[in-house]
């Protein structure tokens, strides 16, 4: 989690201009990012799985 942190933080606090507002921004896109990935990792173990017979 850490290796996304270091690779944003500097993008966002070039955009915000406030260390506290990008860390802030990196905290919520990388929530939703995990959460979006949850979320397909769900759907996909509900699909029924193919069968060849």
């Amino acid at each position: 989690m850490e290796n996304y942190y270091d690779i944003l933080f500097p993008y966002a606090y070039n955009i915000l201009g406030s260390r506290s507002l990008a860390q802030d921004a990196i905290q919520e896109v990388i929530a939703r990012y995990f959460s979006r990935s949850a979320k397909k990792i769900k759907k996909a173990q509900s699909l029924p799985e193919k069968g060849g017979d």
